[in-house]
């Protein structure tokens, strides 16, 4: 098992680039929808798969 350690910037570089593309128009502003909806996309593949 490999064990990487991040820093709190590195983690955070990851959680704005996952909320900008969550954000989907761009407002800075996630709503239900878009929530949804990138949960939703995530899935695909895996629904695919079956």
């Amino acid at each position: 098992m490999l064990i990487k350690k991040i820093t709190l910037d590195e983690f955070i570089t990851l959680k704005k680039a996952k909320f900008s593309q969550m954000d989907t128009n761009g407002d800075g502003v996630l709503t239900q929808n878009e929530m949804r909806n990138y949960r939703r996309n995530q899935h695909q593949p895996m629904r695919r798969m079956f």
